[in-house]
């Protein structure tokens, strides 16, 4: 079970790390304006069965955004019940299946004012070819039921959805392959990406490319690289990615991703830090592209004041760039915190 609860100044406080790599495209990580952003989440997984021939499994989250004293028309507030259940079969040590079956409802407070159903229901299963190699296969289908209250419209849409994994351990790491057809508000949109991990002594590396051809038939390259290299007093960290998917405000928006830090240890309680984040969104198909850019570079210096206390001061410069419009700023910032230890 979890529950999160953070509430950020939109000019401020928004690490990249944070926002963006949270499975959801959303334009309103890309604008820097004045206001606050208020989200929410609540995740539930209970599971029965778990060594049993056949064990059940019901899976509960909930996602909402909201904004306070915010005036940007591109902050649009939305939420989102995912639920999920599943029957799981044991047939043999070597094969495994399952019964699903998925619904969300997700509410938009856009112009339209969206809310849009979505009920999957698929089957698959899992088989392990060796002690290194195993293959997986889910075959179902999809409806969406899209309602624009303000217009008092509703559109029923419907189509199979599939998803095959391929995966080897090998002495240095792992390859895998992932193909699948998703069903959304816009329609069809397949991914294939083929990856490989790579493990080190001292860092790790794990690339994956493939592309994604969506529901207005474009092709778009995906992927994503990350990389980690650890020195006796220092540590490297950089990530690039790209998507493609339908973002909060039904729109299907390619998303590129660059983070690049690095840690200098200066002591056991002290370290220095410095990151460059950037994310560039554009919107697909028949509408403008309208590009958004954002970029973050911080600088920062971190101390153990005592067991329980530390501090971390530094300065974070951003810029913004879209529709014609460039803003930047600068910020200084302090933090305390204090760990609190409830069993010794």
């Amino acid at each position: 079970m979890l529950l999160d609860y953070a509430e950020r100044d939109l000019a401020f406080n928004r690490s990249l790390t944070d926002t963006n790599l949270d499975g959801i495209i959303d334009s309103a990580d890309v604008i820097g304006t004045a206001g606050d952003q208020i989200s929410t989440r609540a995740n539930l997984n209970w599971a029965v069965g778990l060594n049993a021939p056949v064990g059940f499994q019901f899976d509960y989250s909930h996602r909402e955004r909201r904004y306070k004293d915010a005036f940007d028309p591109g902050l649009i507030e939305n939420s989102s019940d995912i639920f999920g259940a599943a029957l799981l079969f044991r047939i043999s040590p070597v094969l495994d299946g399952n019964l699903s079956v998925n619904y969300e409802d997700f509410k938009a407070e856009d112009n339209a004012r969206t809310e849009t159903q979505t009920t999957t229901v698929s089957a698959g299963g899992a088989y392990t070819l060796s002690s290194t190699t195993s293959v997986s296969l889910d075959v179902g289908y999809s409806q969406v039921d899209d309602t624009q209250r303000a217009t008092n419209t509703n559109n029923v849409t419907e189509d199979f959805v599939w998803n095959f994994t391929w995966d080897k351990a090998l002495s240095d790491g792992n390859a895998d392959v992932r193909i699948n057809q998703i069903f959304g508000v816009n329609g069809s949109r397949l991914n294939a990406t083929a990856g490989r991990f790579f493990q080190r002594t001292n860092g790790t590396l794990s690339v994956d490319v493939g592309f994604t051809r969506g529901p207005f038939d474009e092709i778009t390259p995906i992927g994503q690289i990350n990389y980690s290299y650890r020195l006796p007093s220092s540590r490297i960290g950089a990530t690039i990615q790209r998507r493609v998917g339908t973002s909060t405000d039904s729109q299907e928006t390619r998303q590129t991703l660059a983070f690049l830090t690095y840690d200098y240890f200066i002591n056991p309680i002290s370290a220095l830090s410095f990151s460059v984040d950037v994310v560039d969104q554009e919107t697909e198909g028949s509408t403008s592209s309208n590009p958004r850019t954002r970029g973050t570079f911080s600088a920062s210096y971190s101390r153990a004041i005592t067991r329980d206390w530390a501090m971390n001061i530094g300065y974070q410069y951003e810029r913004d760039e879209r529709s014609g419009f460039t803003g930047s700023s600068s910020s200084a910032f302090l933090t305390l915190g204090r760990r609190f230890t409830l069993k010794p």
